[in-house]
């Protein structure tokens, strides 16, 4: 399954062309977003709710490589993503011995469900030097809630005519 989808997204666009691809990661029931910045050789982790040496990544980083405390795995420098990539990503060779791994200071969400609007914001807007703190307030996440519901049951992809009929005639 990972081999088809690096192969269908290689097919629309060379991967390892882009600035930046980001992974929208859950676990746990909670989303968060995994970034790799090729331009900068960089791993970054965007989160609304668990910072770097918080136990929630610590567990998630035990898991993913190879039950190595986080120290390590700074070291490691994602291992899983690396080999993945060279199995599948691209022809291109990376020097991952360059390679860093970040977490970047985002608003944190004030409940325990908001992960996923948080991560789709981060989705959106996130790039390098873009402060997240200036484009989202926790206060401002029911509101967004709405918009972001608006807008895919308005998008003109959105083919279920009825369905939007009904939302604007109750």
């Amino acid at each position: 399954m990972v081999q088809r989808c690096f192969q269908l997204a290689n097919g629309a666009r060379l991967i390892h062309s882009c600035d930046e691809v980001h992974f929208p990661t859950l676990h746990s029931k909670h989303w968060f977003d995994f970034v790799v910045l090729f331009k900068h050789e960089m791993f970054v982790i965007l989160d609304s709710a668990f910072d770097a040496d918080s136990d929630f990544h610590q567990h998630v980083f035990n898991i993913l490589f190879y039950d190595l405390p986080l120290v390590s795995v700074y070291f490691l420098q994602i291992p899983n993503f690396k080999r993945v990539w060279n199995m599948y990503g691209s022809s291109r060779n990376l020097n991952w011995r360059n390679w860093t791994t970040h977490f970047i200071d985002v608003p944190k969400q004030s409940n325990e469900f908001d992960c996923g609007i948080y991560t789709a914001l981060f989705l959106k807007h996130w790039k390098p030097g873009v402060l997240m703190h200036d484009i989202l307030k926790d206060e401002d996440i029911a509101n967004i809630r709405i918009r972001m519901a608006n807008e895919m049951m308005f998008t003109n992809h959105n083919i279920l005519n009825d369905h939007k009929k009904l939302v604007l005639e109750f």
